[in-house]
């Protein structure tokens, strides 16, 4: 069996990465105490804050964007953090 790159399937999987861990860091953040964020050292939480994965991501071509977002949609891990969060806040 002869196995061609496929260089859009692999820049759909680069982007959907890249958008799980925007999420990923966003919603870390996002839960954290004011005061924990505050206490973590100014290194780490730059990194955290300011990790520049979206900015990548909303860089791509909308087409790639546009199929990352289906996979991300798709993904059984973030249909089942969304339930657990609308849960919590019912």
């Amino acid at each position: 069996m002869n196995h061609r790159p496929d260089p859009a399937g692999e820049q759909v999987a680069a982007a959907t990465a890249l958008l799980k861990a925007a999420i990923t860091f966003r919603d870390l953040i996002s839960s954290m105490h004011p005061t924990v964020a505050a206490a973590m050292p100014p290194d780490l939480r730059n990194r955290v804050t300011h990790h520049g994965y979206q900015d990548a991501f909303n860089r791509l071509p909308e087409h790639i964007r546009a199929a990352a977002h289906e996979a991300v949609l798709a993904d059984p891990d973030i249909i089942a953090a969304r339930q657990i969060h609308a849960e919590g806040h019912s």
